[in-house]
């Protein structure tokens, strides 16, 4: 996920996938506040 998020700052134009529901729930389970970050990439427009 950290990858994900170097990746965008890197590339702040492409557009990422993110995928798999059990993956989602990990994430806001385990670590909160990249939930909330995917959630505002989603909210632009950067992930599918």
């Amino acid at each position: 996920m950290r990858d994900d998020f170097r990746l965008r700052g890197r590339y702040p134009h492409d557009i990422f996938n993110f995928s798999g529901a059990n993956r989602s729930r990990m994430v806001k389970e385990y670590d909160p506040a990249d939930y909330e970050r995917v959630k505002q990439y989603i909210a632009a427009g950067r992930t599918r």
